[in-house]
């Protein structure tokens, strides 16, 4: 009880100092020694405890043998006491996903924390990534301003989805439309079909054109365990018309949607309800419980497809990215 409340009374101290504009920190790639304490602060938002070690410990794990494109762990610290840290996990793709210390905890300075995230950021684009992105509760009003003082930007509001298949039934087929599966050989042609989906799409519609085909694939591919015989693309009257890529989660057994698309000139034809039913069919064959999707929350036209489909809101997060394009973020209050 004593250390917990002296280390509290240590946080107050430091957020006091940043609250009063001094800027006594610095920002830094985390030295190997502090691995631990710095992991700490990212699960533990400040706290200790058998859940925090065990949070630790399954992330170190994961980043030792999970994660083959690399990763950047980065701290804001005086001396050698962390004050909030940040990782950044790469992705193929030329992607990173931040994970980082949250200020929910009341304990984590939100200043420190926007310092280290706009530094780091700003380093993993210079190393090659295109696009930096977080994933924020709605609540968590103290973390958006953090991200967007480091130069971050809300991409959309994303809303997750899931489909038990408990009972699936296989709907009668469509005689217009056939699918086939990716492979070596169809590769182009799903890579066409991605991009003409992208034409007036209403998902995410900002990302269009920050990264190559190539890219986008290999990131889609990564989202999970990629499972070729899951990618479907619909042909209408022969003619490439949409795509639906579904991949397995990492831990549960669940058929997770990585991306759905129509190419504009076969929309409002129900090609989208076929392939949300082509891919319950592949999932339901296969043995999932479920399939789970996330849907920007702007994007009508498909919510009112997964809601006919019987999928329902599970959580909604917060998309917030920094690109290679993007301005420098503001210099930190006290600099």
């Amino acid at each position: 009880m004593h250390d917990r409340y002296s280390g509290r009374m240590r946080f107050e101290r430091k957020q006091s100092a940043v609250a009063d504009g001094a800027r006594d920190w610095r920002v830094e790639p985390v030295p190997s020694e502090h691995l631990e304490s710095a992991l700490t602060l990212v699960v533990g938002a400040g706290r200790g405890g058998p859940d925090v070690a065990a949070g630790v410990a399954a992330l170190r794990g994961y980043l030792d043998d999970d994660v083959p494109a690399g990763h950047d762990l980065w701290w804001a610290c005086q001396g050698a006491q962390g004050l909030a840290a940040a990782l950044a996990v790469r992705s193929p793709g030329r992607t990173a996903v931040v994970l980082h210390s949250t200020t929910d905890t009341g304990l984590i300075p939100a200043e420190p924390l926007a310092d280290l995230l706009a530094a780091m950021a700003e380093r993993v684009c210079r190393d090659g990534a295109t696009l930096v992105q977080a994933l924020l509760p709605p609540s968590s009003r103290s973390d958006i301003l953090a991200f967007e003082q480091a130069g971050f930007g809300l991409l959309a509001e994303l809303i997750y989805m899931r489909q038990c298949l408990r009972g699936h039934q296989d709907p009668p087929a469509d005689a217009g439309v056939t699918f086939r599966h990716y492979n070596a050989r169809t590769h182009d042609l799903f890579a066409r079909t991605i991009v003409a989906s992208y034409a007036d799409s209403l998902d995410c519609p900002s990302l269009e054109g920050l990264r190559d085909t190539e890219d986008v694939l290999a990131g889609h591919k990564a989202a999970g365990v990629f499972r070729p015989d899951l990618w479907t693309l619909a042909l209408v009257d022969g003619q490439p018309a949409g795509v639906v890529l579904l991949n397995q989660n990492a831990t549960q057994n669940v058929a997770e949607i990585v991306y759905m698309g129509v190419a504009k000139a076969f929309r409002g034809r129900g090609l989208g309800r076929a392939l949300l039913a082509r891919a319950a069919q592949l999932a339901a064959a296969d043995r999932f419980g479920a399939i789970s999707l996330a849907v920007d929350a702007s994007n009508h036209f498909a919510r009112k497809i997964y809601d006919d489909a019987g999928f329902v809101e599970a959580s909604r997060r917060l998309a917030y990215v920094r690109t290679a394009q993007s301005p420098p973020a503001a210099p930190p209050r006290g600099a």
